[in-house]
């Protein structure tokens, strides 16, 4: 059921949880902060905000599940803007680049679905490949999806 609510609209507010519900408030950026407090908290914030420790929980479980009946493959990711930050291509004092996605990336198999128009902004296809044995865990939504 949570694979199934999260590949409709609800995946919003999951992915905000994680990108922006954290504990400890002064870690998370303020843009993210104010879009959690809005979908998860009311926007007068006068209730606590719901973090739905469940659904993730469960979601995490089944796209664990899922993932080991999914075939190691490529797929893509529109990044809007067109741009990635520095931190990607310019390695740190210890040699890292990249980044972190803090909550579940949706992506597709189709490069061109991957990169659509979207209202005059460009948008760049990431590839991203899944590897057997990997920390990163894909997992076909297609017989749950809402879309599909």
């Amino acid at each position: 059921l949570a694979l199934r609510l999260y590949t409709g609209p609800l995946f919003e507010k999951y992915n905000i949880v994680n990108r922006g519900g954290a504990l400890d408030e002064e870690k998370t950026p303020s843009f993210m902060k104010k879009r959690f407090l809005e979908l998860c908290g009311g926007k007068d914030h006068s209730k606590c905000p719901n973090r739905y420790c469940t659904t993730n929980f469960v979601l995490t479980s089944g796209i664990i599940k899922t993932s080991k009946m999914t075939k190691v493959e490529t797929v893509w990711r529109g990044i809007s803007g067109g741009r990635l930050p520095l931190q990607f291509w310019k390695a740190n004092a210890t040699g890292v680049r990249g980044g972190v996605e803090y909550a579940f990336m949706s992506t597709t198999t189709d490069r061109k679905a991957g990169s659509p128009p979207c209202r005059g902004i460009s948008v760049m296809p990431m590839e991203v490949h899944i590897r057997a044995m990997d920390d990163r865990r894909a997992a076909r939504s297609t017989y749950v999806g809402i879309f599909e």
